[in-house]
Formats: C-alpha cells, sequence, structure tokens
C-alpha cells in the first residue's frame, strides 16, 4: 500500500511542475529557462493486464532546448525489482511521447539514496546491452533551505526539502522559514497545500508534532485540512480524557460508598483524598481493598 509519505513527496513537485526545472539544474543537468510543464498521465499499462504506473510524469517546455519528460519515482527503501520497472517506464513514455524522457528519484534516506545513485547494466554480464543512471534527489543533494531569500520562489522545493531533512537537527529552522514564506504567499484556495504536503511527509517522525505548532501559530492557517485534522483530533482526546474522568470520579464515590455501607469511619480529608483521586490504577486498588476492609487503614 502506498503511504501518505510516499504520496506527499511527488505531490510537492506535481503541484507546481516548473519546480521540476529547479530540481534537475539542482542535481547537475543543464535545463534550460522554463516556459511551461504539464502532468501527463503516469500510466504505462499495456493491453495486458498487468498494471504498471510510475508516481509522476512532467512534461517539461523549455525556451532553448525543446521539451522532454521527467519521470518522478518516490524511493523509500531498496528495491532492486524497481530496476527494471523504471527502464520499462524511460522506455515506454518515450516511445508514446517521443520526447526524450530522464528519471528523477527522490529519497528520503541517505542509505537508499546511494543504493539508487548507482549505474545499472541489462542484459549478458560479458555484452550489457542497456543501463541506466537515474538522477537522485536526497539528503546529501537536496539543500536545506534555512533562509527566506533560499525559500522565496522555491516553495515547493524547500517544503520537499523539509521533508527529505526531517531527521535533520536543522529542520526546526527550516520549518520555520518555510511557515513564514507560506503564510506570506498571496491568499489563494492552494495556499496551505505544501503545508498539508509537509505534514503528511513528515507524519512518521518527531518532526511532526514541531511542524503542526508552528503552522498553528498562524491565525489564517486553521481554516486549512491539516489543521482542522489536529482540531478534530484534539477533541477526540478532550473527549477521551474527559470520559476518564468521569470513570475515575465514580469509581472514587463506589469506594466512599463502599466504606459507608461498612460502616468503616473517615475523616473529611481521607474521604476528599478518595474522591479527588484519578489514578486509574491506584482506585482499582483501593477499591477491592474496600471490599474486605474492617479500617481505613485496610484501604490505604
Amino acid at each position: 500500500m502506498v503511504s501518505a509519505k510516499h504520496e506527499a513527496i511527488h505531490r510537492t513537485l506535481q503541484e507546481d511542475p516548473a519546480s521540476i526545472g529547479q530540481a534537475l539544474r539542482m542535481l547537475g543537468m543543464n535545463v534550460g529557462a522554463v516556459k511551461g510543464a504539464s502532468i501527463l498521465s503516469p500510466d504505462a499499462t499495456e493491453v495486458n493486464p498487468l498494471e504498471r504506473r510510475a508516481d509522476a510524469v512532467i512534461c517539461i517546455e523549455t525556451v532553448q532546448s525543446g521539451s522532454f519528460l521527467v519521470i518522478v519515482e518516490v524511493q523509500l527503501r531498496p528495491e532492486n525489482s524497481k530496476w527494471s520497472a523504471w527502464l520499462y517506464y524511460l522506455a515506454y513514455m518515450q516511445e508514446k511521447h517521443e520526447l526524450p524522457t530522464a528519471l528523477l528519484v527522490l529519497c528520503t534516506d541517505r542509505t537508499v539514496a546511494a543504493w539508487a545513485d548507482v549505474k545499472r547494466g541489462f542484459g549478458p554480464f560479458a555484452r550489457p546491452c542497456a543501463s541506466l543512471r537515474p538522477l537522485v534527489c536526497g539528503p546529501d543533494s537536496l539543500p536545506k533551505h534555512m533562509t527566506a531569500e533560499a525559500v522565496a520562489g522555491q516553495i515547493p522545493l524547500a517544503a520537499l526539502s523539509v521533508i527529505i531533512h526531517a531527521d535533520d537537527p536543522d529542520v526546526e529552522s527550516m520549518m520555520t522559514v518555510l511557515a513564514a514564506e507560506i503564510e506570506a504567499a498571496a491568499p489563494g484556495e492552494n495556499k496551505f497545500i505544501f503545508a498539508d504536503f509537509v505534514a503528511s511527509g513528515v507524519s512518521a517522525t518527531q518532526a511532526s508534532q514541531l511542524w503542526r505548532t508552528i503552522m498553528l501559530m498562524s491565525t489564517s492557517y486553521p481554516e486549512s485540512p491539516l489543521a482542522k485534522a489536529v482540531a478534530e483530533e484534539a477533541a477526540a482526546k478532550a473527549a477521551a480524557k474527559a470520559t476518564e474522568t468521569a470513570t475515575a470520579q465514580a469509581r472514587a464515590q463506589d469506594i466512599v460508598d463502599i466504606l459507608r455501607l461498612n460502616d468503616i469511619n473517615i475523616t473529611d480529608g481521607q474521604r476528599d483524598t478518595i474522591l479527588a483521586c484519578r489514578d486509574s490504577t491506584l482506585l482499582s486498588q483501593w477499591f477491592e481493598r474496600a471490599v474486605k476492609a474492617t479500617s481505613i487503614d485496610d484501604v490505604f
């Protein structure tokens, strides 16, 4: 099953396809000025029933060098079967659209990035018939966007950078700068879409709560899907806490009633101690002892 993190990583670039050009230049590919970019169907299924689908396929139109395709794949762990699939995607999309095609692999882990960033041959060892060397974007190749100047005009890449560097000691500074730039962006329907992508992308890391805290400090963010989800989560926790408190209060009152029915004298202070207790484990112990107690000392 494809995870939310997997989806969030490539959606950050699909939401603003022109950012692919920036990513490729950052990785050393000579890409001219981009004049247009569009999302194509990633489906590479033929007539047979075996489904083949890349994560994303984007068509880049440049001012001087014409158009080319970029297949975007997210890889979260080494998976050797992917190499044949990637070669198939490249051949299929280039033949289908009659455009030069590149492969961009996004990795959040250094080990996985190192695994992907090699040249693989296909065919007999003595005479390979084809080779593949993807462009790999990982923690060591994607810069950390630490300043407003670095993030300005590159919010998609900055969001992707936060996801890929989620375990980095500098992630809080990166998040703070990104959140400020998102807040400063012009109002629009998708103003906070990258904030939600980051939330999904870091959901399995310790940075998840940090990102929520930083974003919810913005007065305009509560209208976003993430903020609504956080509010619902907080309401559910509050309801669970209220139920837990009510249960503890009822158990404490049961203990006092048992002692009264068994004619065991207790002081006002002892009664207040029992009724104020919210520790369910301790209340269960007191309840079991109260049933058999002959004095309050047997309970405490």
